[in-house]
């Protein structure tokens, strides 16, 4: 949905002929609120909007002299649409702490420096941004256009792609690449890489004159070009439009197949992680802070109910680092884990799922590799060396861990697991298909 209304506000933008206060008004209005849609929406969206409107109000300045007030005009309106958004996610980001209380500069920076060697590298530069003016530069070699018509014609698809190089760049360079990463996710900006492919197809599908004797679209080479091309986009297109329509049906009907295999596969995975869940909420309060041996349910109790759980994303919460590892080490105490296993869930793999966006199926009662390291380091990358460091510390909190101390500090009132509790800390336990259900004295 938050797409469709990006591409509708973008088409919008695109037909945008005239100047007028109406027309203009009504475009930055529907820009705005965006922010009410989603996010990433407004990120993109906005900054284009402007880039394009400054860009025709100043080509237009000379039949238009107050181009200036219709800017700051535009501005305003802006300002005051995004307003109840910006100040609703202010508000909840003070109370959360803002995600980055606890977390050094550093940390901040390397936590999505990562992304610079996996998500946004060199074949994303070439294939997304070179390789569309290349392909704009070899059709104005052979085919005589005019650059300023190039300039005019499609600026709105060029200031899409400065938006998102600018982005990118960020990413790559600085290391925040939580903008960037957030559009090209939400926002499917598969569809501005088609887009920036257009200048050149237009130019090569236009119909264009064959009679040049001078300059480079005058040799023999680009004639032949001009020809094998229009071939191509004319001739052509009757035979591999509809082989390219078949094979994208069949990848859309494998897919479909895939994603029903997977369905049918988990589907008694959840249930059964539905039915743990009502047995650990069960007349549990609000603030409870409950564990299950089964990995999903502990995510799944903030959302049931604002239920507390010993899992706790320290990027989007204000807990340290050791407290966070405090509560994973209460948690692996408290299902049985050893400290191999315990090591496996918390140390970083060579290719960690959770840091490079890749969708995640948590096993029943198993540790999930990674998933540790994510919740108290999320996407920090970190050195050979101070990797040691950090399983020399995790493995001294674990063999020194006070497992009765931390029960009672941090309150926990009950416990699925198959591990046998000791008895002072008991107030009621219930067998269950899925483990013992203790209660907690508090």
């Amino acid at each position: 949905f938050s797409l469709l209304c990006f591409l509708c506000v973008f088409y919008l933008t695109m037909r945008w002929k005239k100047i007028s206060w109406t027309y203009t008004t009504v475009l930055t209005v529907l820009w705005s609120l965006q922010t009410q849609i989603h996010l990433s929406n407004a990120i993109f969206g906005l900054p284009l909007w402007f880039l394009w409107l400054y860009l025709r109000l100043w080509r237009a300045k000379r039949y238009s002299p107050n181009w200036l007030q219709i800017l700051a005009v535009q501005t305003a309106i802006a300002v005051i649409a995004t307003l109840p958004m910006t100040l609703t996610q202010t508000i909840i980001l003070w109370q959360q702490g803002f995600g980055f209380e606890l977390m050094t500069i550093n940390e901040l920076v390397s936590i999505n420096a990562v992304k610079a060697n996996s998500f946004f590298n060199a074949y994303y530069y070439l294939i997304y941004f070179i390789l569309p003016l290349i392909a704009l530069t070899f059709v104005w070699l052979i085919i005589r256009i005019d650059p300023y018509e190039v300039l005019t014609k499609f600026s709105v698809i060029f200031l899409a792609m400065f938006i998102e190089v600018l982005f990118v760049s960020l990413a790559n360079f600085i290391g925040f690449s939580i903008i960037a990463e957030l559009i090209f996710l939400r926002l499917s900006l598969y569809f501005f890489h088609i887009l920036y492919y257009i200048p050149a197809v237009y130019y090569l599908c236009r119909q264009n004159r064959d009679d040049y004797s001078v300059g480079t679209e005058g040799s023999q080479i680009s004639k032949s070009l001009r020809i094998f091309f229009r071939s191509i986009t004319y001739t052509g297109s009757f035979y591999y439009i509809p082989v390219l329509f078949f094979i994208l049906t069949l990848l859309v009907l494998s897919n479909a197949s895939k994603t029903m295999e997977e369905s049918e596969k988990y589907a008694s995975i959840m249930a059964k992680d539905r039915e743990v869940l009502a047995l650990l909420t069960k007349d549990a309060k609000p603030k409870d802070l409950l564990v299950s041996n089964r990995m999903a349910v502990n995510l799944m109790l903030p959302v049931k109910g604002k239920f507390e759980t010993l899992w706790v994303n320290r990027f989007t919460n204000r807990i340290s680092e050791d407290n966070a590892i405090e509560r994973l080490i209460l948690f692996s105490k408290l299902v049985g884990w050893n400290q191999k296993q315990f090591l496996r869930f918390m140390l970083p793999t060579l290719e960690n799922p959770l840091a490079m966006g890749r969708k995640v199926y948590l096993p029943a009662e198993t540790p999930p590799p990674a998933l540790g390291y994510w919740l108290v380091k999320h996407k920090q990358k970190m050195s050979k060396s101070n990797l040691d460091l950090f399983q020399s510390k995790l493995m001294v909190k674990y063999s020194s861990f006070k497992v009765l101390e931390t029960i009672k500090k941090l309150r926990v009132r009950k416990v699925l697991t198959r591990k046998i509790l000791p008895h002072e800390l008991i107030n009621a336990s219930v067998n269950t298909p899925f483990g013992v259900l203790y209660e907690l004295k508090l």
